[in-house]
């Protein structure tokens, strides 16, 4: 359950977040994500 969830938020929140602030969205969700 936790391995879809995360792949399916990881989806629409990657370009969510590249378009956004991809240096500092990108270093802090990919911190959370990695760790979590």
């Amino acid at each position: 359950a936790l391995r879809p969830c995360i792949d399916k938020e990881a989806t629409p929140v990657m370009p969510l977040r590249k378009k956004g602030r991809p240096r500092k969205d990108n270093s802090a969700g990919s911190s959370s994500r990695t760790i979590s």
